[in-house]
């Protein structure tokens, strides 16, 4: 009796198969992702070279008086900000002019948990995982939330609630010139001088129902002046405050946006620019 030959495994096949699918599918992958990195190198440099572009023709157009001419045309105007409004911060009555945003900036004495891991190996040879924590105490400007602390949940690292918080103000009728300049671009606005020395020489707070209140003085930690809610001198405690302030005061600035009525509007990557500026 001839002995038969016998066929292919279908296992193999269908794990040959399998393989070359995955291989496919890897291929189809790395193929999607170059394009994607492509299309997003292509859309930065269209935008970089429409806001080159933009700039040459806009600068024809530079001016801080308004011309209604120049009504949804690119334009590129440079001037000196200004406002008539009054920046105060309501807890500590620091009032500045000519300031475009004033901002209180809050720190807390808190404690920080640090884990620091550690592989031991047994007399049986195999090995063991150990973590260790420690706490730190230090100004942070946003609460650290101590229940969430692994290595100790005992009142010894607990954190107090921070009774105030950092905000910033901004002028909400400001001009460049004769156009009036939108909060966004307000928003924009980055460069910032100390000005704690406005505030009065001490200031007390009232803390929640309840709770303490506290009295802030004027007072110098690590070449900046804070109001502290400490003494000046006396060592730091969990749950202690130092505040400062910062404004950016008006000056000059140079807006390259769409000229909408007597104020500006955003421009896009997707804008079309003619030559004479217009969108």
């Amino acid at each position: 009796e001839a002995a038969g030959s016998e066929g292919p495994d279908p296992d193999d096949e269908a794990g040959g198969g399998g393989g070359l699918s995955l291989l496919l599918l890897g291929v189809v992958l790395l193929v999607r992702g170059l394009l994607a990195v492509w299309a997003g190198e292509q859309e930065g440099l269209r935008a970089v070279r429409l806001f080159q572009r933009a700039r040459r023709i806009a600068v024809q157009h530079a001016s801080a008086a308004l011309d209604s001419a120049n009504q949804g045309r690119l334009v590129h105007v440079q001037g000196l900000t200004a406002t008539a409004e009054a920046l105060r911060d309501p807890l500590f009555g620091v009032e500045v002019k000519d300031t475009l945003k004033l901002r209180r900036k809050v720190e807390m004495f808190q404690w920080t948990e640090h884990a620091e891991t550690s592989v031991h190996d047994l007399p049986d040879g195999s090995k063991e995982q150990a973590t260790t924590y420690s706490y730190r105490a230090g100004w942070h400007p946003v609460p650290v939330e101590s229940w969430r602390f692994q290595g100790h949940q005992g009142p010894r690292h607990s954190n107090p609630q921070m009774p105030i918080i950092s905000e910033e103000l901004w002028a909400k009728q400001a001009t460049l010139g004769k156009f009036r300049l939108p909060t966004r671009l307000v928003g924009q606005v980055t460069k910032y001088a100390p000005c704690t020395e406005l505030a009065p020489k001490s200031v007390e707070l009232p803390g929640e129902p309840g709770g303490q209140a506290y009295a802030f003085t004027q007072a110098e930690m690590e070449g900046t002046l804070y109001m502290v809610s400490r003494p000046a001198g006396s060592p730091s405690e969990i749950g202690d405050l130092r505040v400062r302030f910062e404004r950016a005061p008006c000056e000059e600035v140079s807006v390259l946006a769409v000229q909408a009525d007597d104020a500006f509007r955003p421009m896009r990557a997707t804008d079309r620019i003619d030559m004479d500026g217009r969108g």
